[in-house]
């Protein structure tokens, strides 16, 4: 009589001869063994669920009780994985009981012959024994050629899959679709184009806070990472971790990442910065000017925790060593007293504190002095408005000039590519590809510049009393933002109206200040127009300065 075939759930590949199956396996223990690459494995082609039925029902036919399963969500290139050295510390635990380990299919074990072997030793050693409804196992050198055969097939399949994805990977992204997991600010959606698979969108509202703390990075505005992270952790809005913290590397990953600005570099693949298919958050200009910031020095100290007791703290410097001065708080009999103090040893003002209420009060004094006259307030309205109405007409000749400059870098480009073709010193060659890598930087932000400007034109701009409304209140009252109370924007007070630390004496209190452009100009005025008043009093009258004389008659 031939032997009778069972096939499992009509899967023409994975029968089993009933005849072969030994007489031994009536009542015996087993575990079952599932491993899936990916958990999207789960949703879509043949998931652990399947794997698990695929083995229960062999359990079942060979009259095997089905203790537990382990189920890994690992590649099958490693062999150490998490559920796999449980199973092996469970049937370790129960050696004398020879546990039997089904898996649905070799590749389940390992696509990895040195990790399949490997694996299949330490079962055997444990005291279990492997069976799967696809293929016999042997302990006999002899009869384990089609079981090491179909693991090399199976580790050369792995290999093959993984170039062939790479390959797909690399030649979308050459085509401009990010490819990795989605950057904080993004996410992944369908492609409506009709290309096919999935794009980056903004993912709001954290898109919009990473577009501003971007912004004001380039700007100056926050002067450090630390303040970055800082100003992103005090937002509810901003996703952080199980602390409420936010990582340094987070931080440097937003700020070094092109795709913020539209484009995406890839140094391993070879990609140069290319234009992506994805909305921007920031320009291009923007981001050069973030990497210029990186490889700058900054210009703040830099603190990771700014009490909100001494917002002035890292911004104000020793009029006597130019060291920035340092804040603290002493105790006394029944309070404390909170002081800014100089720590440089060499200074003739070390140790010597200053009172936090004298050191800020006279900051608010000194603020109070750049507030403007109304009639100057007004002054200023009409020279930003003026300003305003040239930029908005001046499109056509801002687009004239990009080209211009666009077409001086393409023959630049020509020129260096001619001298990289003709030299045969590496050394001159790779200053040549450095130059290039800056001038085709330099060619996307033109490239950009005139994009933006063809896309402005035909729409409507908005109009100067909205546009300029928080500049104007800020210059009008700039004690508004120490009013405040976000220690950023107290902070942020001293670089819009300064533009750097504030040098303060012991004993003299603020040197002159360098102020920042809008406020040097409203200070100029101011002079001009205190200078004409003073003129206007010192003038003489037409009466002169004696007493009229009366006119006789004659």
């Amino acid at each position: 009589m031939p032997p009778r075939i069972i096939a499992l759930h009509g899967r023409k590949d994975k029968v089993m001869e009933a005849s072969l199956v030994p007489k031994t396996l009536a009542k015996r223990k087993a575990v079952i063994y599932v491993r899936i690459s990916d958990a999207k494995q789960n949703i879509k082609g043949d998931g652990a669920r399947s794997q698990e039925s695929a083995c229960r029902d062999y359990a079942r036919y060979n009259n095997m009780l089905v203790v537990d399963v382990f189920v890994d969500v690992m590649s099958g290139k490693y062999a150490a994985r998490p559920k796999m050295g449980e199973m092996l510390e469970f049937l370790n635990a129960h050696h004398d009981e020879n546990y039997a380990v089904i898996i649905d299919d070799i590749s389940r074990l390992a696509r990895n012959y040195i990790a399949h072997m490997s694996l299949r030793e330490e079962i055997r050693a444990a005291g279990g024994e492997l069976y799967s409804p696809s293929m016999e196992f042997f302990d006999d050198p002899k009869r384990q050629m089609p079981e090491k055969i179909t693991a090399i097939v199976k580790e050369q399949e792995r290999i093959d899959n993984a170039a062939r994805v790479l390959s797909r990977q690399i030649a979308r992204t050459k085509n401009g679709y990010y490819t990795f997991p989605a950057p904080t600010g993004f996410r992944y959606t369908k492609d409506k184009s009709g290309r096919g698979g999935k794009v980056l969108v903004r993912d709001e509202p954290v898109a919009s806070i990473i577009a501003d703390v971007l912004e004001k990075f380039a700007s100056g505005y926050l002067g450090s990472q630390g303040e970055i992270k800082r100003y992103l952790e005090s937002n509810p809005a901003f996703p952080t971790g199980a602390s409420g913290k936010i990582g340094k590397s987070r931080v440097k990953t937003m700020l070094t990442q092109p795709i913020y600005a539209g484009y995406i570099e890839y140094a391993p693949w070879g990609i140069p910065l290319i234009k992506a298919q994805n909305a921007a958050l920031i320009s291009l200009k923007t981001y050069l000017k973030i990497q210029d910031h990186l490889d700058g020095v900054p210009k703040q100290a830099v603190r990771l925790d700014i009490n909100p007791a001494f917002p002035l703290r890292g911004l104000i410097s020793c009029s006597c060593c130019d060291k920035p001065l340092r804040a603290g708080r002493s105790k006394g009999r029944s309070r404390y007293y909170p002081y800014y103090v100089c720590h440089t040893k060499s200074c003739e003002h070390y140790g010597k504190s200053i009172k936090q209420e004298k050191i800020q009060g006279e900051f608010v004094e000194l603020v109070k002095t750049l507030r403007p006259a109304p009639e100057l307030l007004e002054l200023v309205r009409v020279m930003f408005k003026d300003v305003w109405e040239k930029h908005v007409s001046s499109f056509k000749q801002r687009h004239v000039a990009a080209i211009h400059s666009l077409n001086g870098l393409e023959k630049k480009i020509d020129n260096l590519v001619d001298r990289i073709i003709k030299t045969t010193q590496p050394t001159l060659i790779g200053a040549y590809e450095a130059e290039l890598v800056k001038l085709e930087a330099q060619k996307l932000v033109a490239q950009e510049q005139i994009d933006e400007i063809s896309d402005s034109n035909g729409v409507k701009l908005p109009d100067f009393e909205n546009a300029y409304r928080t500049a104007l209140r800020m210059i009008a009252n700039p004690l508004l933002l120490w009013e405040s109370h976000e220690v950023s924007h107290k902070r942020g007070l001293v670089k819009m109206a300064f533009g750097g630390r504030l040098s303060y004496c012991r004993n003299s209190g603020y040197r002159t200040p360098d102020l920042s452009l809008p406020f040097q100009v409203i200070q100029r005025l101011s002079r001009n127009i205190q200078e004409k008043n003073m003129n206007k009093a010192k003038m003489v009258d037409d009466t002169g300065i004696e007493p009229a004389t009366p006119t006789m008659s004659m």
